[in-house]
């Protein structure tokens, strides 16, 4: 067994439809047997939280192997999560902290031979807590801000090396009390993974989603998962779901089965729609930010895991537009230390 240095936080990208199936001339050779369910957990709880996002979402860059052939993985996963960002100074606007707190759960399944799928969601609260903003007459840009985030996905797998992915994802992201019809985003992706060996597996993909008050995006999604030997493992991804975008490298040394330590260094937006109260009515809030962060994995059996991490955010920036995406507002934060703590579950 070898500790999970996936987060349990699956953020999103998803995609399309894959209907097509094999050409004539493959169809009618002897077809390849697939290969076995790998490490499964390792594969499907990627560690995409490299640039801590908050989804825990069904997407190609996070779903590895599900066949049914081999040792059966556990299909269930779940995790609640916790972060606090401490005080930070934003340019010519006071200070701000926040506080956030996620719960998430996903099931897989097998759907033939050479096909699995995946659903999951995830439900997010962030308290923000503004000081002395005098750029909002006294007041705060926004309040707390709930999410919903959720998707599914079917990958199928063509050779024992090539595979494809794809299926389709949607958010809800706002203030409390917000318009919940115009706080919707979604979209879907598609992706072709190859996987050079059990230690080595790359992914492509183009992502398509909306924005809220901004243009249909089209954006690359990709993933690397290389295990370089039996302690240091490489992770990388970019993540695009429209409410939540990420994008994140990390490097994790496993001591033996139960600990290992982790550094990650990422980005991440958020975007959602503000109530009709505040200082921008029905207008869209953006709070985006780089971070840099250590975490302890301990892996005490197969079927849980608890992650402590700290580190610090740094280039981040509020905005604030207005209903029709017009900025109204648009400062600077400066960088400030973060904690986060994690507990996951699979069965």
């Amino acid at each position: 067994m070898t500790i999970r240095t996936d987060s349990m936080w699956i953020s999103a990208a998803i995609a399309g439809c894959l209907a097509a199936g094999l050409p004539q001339s493959a169809m009618a050779q002897q077809p390849e047997a697939p290969p076995p369910v790998a490490d499964f957990a390792a594969d499907a709880e990627d560690d995409s939280d490299v640039a801590e996002n908050e989804g825990y979402l069904p997407t190609p860059v996070t779903l590895a192997d599900l066949l049914p052939s081999g040792r059966r993985p556990q299909p269930f996963l779940f995790g609640v999560r916790g972060e606090h960002q401490f005080n930070t100074d934003i340019d010519d606007a006071g200070e701000f902290s926040v506080t956030r707190f996620t719960g998430a759960g996903a099931v897989m399944f097998p759907l033939g031979q050479r096909m699995g799928g995946l659903v999951g969601g995830a439900y997010s609260h962030a308290c923000y807590d503004f000081d002395d903003a005098a750029a909002f007459a006294g007041g705060e840009p926004w309040g707390d801000i709930q999410s919903v985030h959720f998707g599914g996905l079917i990958k199928y797998l063509v050779t024992r090396q090539w595979s494809v992915i794809g299926g389709g994802f949607g958010s809800f992201s706002g203030e409390n009390n917000a318009d919940s019809s115009s706080s919707f985003t979604g979209g879907g992706a598609i992706g072709a993974g190859y996987r050079a060996s059990e230690d080595f597996y790359v992914q492509l993909g183009v992502a398509v989603y909306s924005q809220l008050e901004d243009d249909v995006s089209v954006l690359p999604a990709f993933r690397l998962n290389w295990r370089i030997d039996e302690h240091w493992r490489l992770r990388a991804g970019v993540l695009e779901t429209g409410a939540t975008d990420s994008v994140g490298v990390g490097l994790v040394y496993h001591f033996d089965d139960h600990w290992a330590v982790g550094a990650r260094m990422g980005y991440i937006g958020r975007r959602f729609r503000l109530n009709d109260d505040g200082f921008a009515p029905e207008g869209i809030g953006e709070d985006e930010q780089y971070r840099g962060a250590l975490s302890l994995f301990w892996e005490p059996n197969h079927n849980v895991q608890v992650v402590i991490a700290g580190g610090m955010t740094f280039a981040g920036s509020l905005r604030v537009e207005d209903e029709d995406g017009n900025r109204l507002f648009r400062e600077d934060y400066d960088p400030g230390p973060f904690v986060s703590a994690r507990l996951g579950f699979r069965f």
